[in-house]
């Protein structure tokens, strides 16, 4: 039933997620298999809701610090910046 529940609203992983992290199971009747899945389910949604905020937050700085590493170097992309890191590490190396 909850799983019925869950991916009838939403087909993508972070869908669910939401859906789970918005689940109010009766802590009353953890007893009951479903408000335990229900319970269990809520709690780790919630933890991964909150992982992907983070996940984003932190893309948000990095996208805004390699931007500033990029512009001087007139290089386009993480990959060409990354590439660049390597050839300095090596040249650094030798």
């Amino acid at each position: 039933m909850v799983r019925e529940t869950v991916t009838a609203q939403r087909k993508t992983l972070e869908g669910q997620a939401t859906v789970c992290a918005r689940l109010r199971p009766d802590t009353a009747r953890l007893d009951d298999p479903a408000q335990a899945a229900r319970f269990a389910l809520r709690g780790v949604a919630q933890r991964i809701v909150a992982l992907r905020r983070e996940i984003a937050a932190y893309d948000t700085h990095l996208d805004a610090l390699i931007a500033d590493i990029l512009s001087p170097l007139n290089l386009k992309s993480r990959a060409e910046a990354a590439a660049h890191a390597v050839r300095r590490s090596i040249a650094h190396r030798s």
